[in-house]
């Protein structure tokens, strides 16, 4: 309502419910408050926001490839995070093994540095014997390598794994002698 319609009606047709609107209208156009709502360019800029973000982010989300790749390379993390901490409690060696993709986890029978990783760890989520991850369909997990840490937790060398997936990458680094994961 403008201040023209609320003074151009005639007196008769003014409603008491009409004068205290034309009222409450024009106190808040002398005051400069605006109305509610939202401005065309408001709504523009809204939607075109919007849609930037859904081209950027809805690809991402439909390559499931990609997820996988993704998981798979945090579940090996932490793995071999796993069997370093089985390791130190347990003072003895544990070795990790990566074979066309599939990790497995075996410890040493008893403790001791000289003794050889044959006895197969237990999976700490379900409970399987022997303790082996296959990677999804799509997921390559390279090089074909072998980790061993002793009863401290360090590793005798330096080793890099890669998985990959979908243009997406994820390096495991276990460092030499500290045995740190990451």
């Amino acid at each position: 309502m403008n201040q023209a319609r609320c003074a151009g009606r005639p007196a008769p047709h003014r409603s008491p419910l009409h004068l205290q609107l034309c009222r409450a209208h024009l106190a808040a156009a002398s005051a400069g408050v605006r109305g509610s709502g939202f401005t065309l360019t408001e709504l523009v800029v809204t939607i075109a926001i919007m849609g930037i973000l859904a081209a950027a982010v809805i690809p991402r989300l439909t390559d499931r490839l990609w997820v996988d790749a993704r998981g798979h390379g945090d579940r090996l993390r932490a793995i071999v995070q796993y069997a370093q901490k089985i390791a130190i409690a347990q003072r003895r060696n544990v070795c990790v093994s990566f074979s066309s993709g599939t990790a497995t986890v075996q410890m040493a029978a008893s403790a001791g540095a000289a003794v050889a990783c044959t006895a197969n760890a237990i999976d700490p989520i379900n409970g399987a014997s022997p303790f082996v991850l296959a990677p999804p369909d799509g997921v390559t997990v390279s090089p074909t390598a072998n980790i061993a840490f002793d009863a401290l937790g360090a590793s005798a060398s330096t080793i890099v794994v890669s998985v990959t997936g979908a243009g997406g990458t994820t390096v495991i680094t276990v460092e030499g002698v500290t045995g740190h994961v990451h």
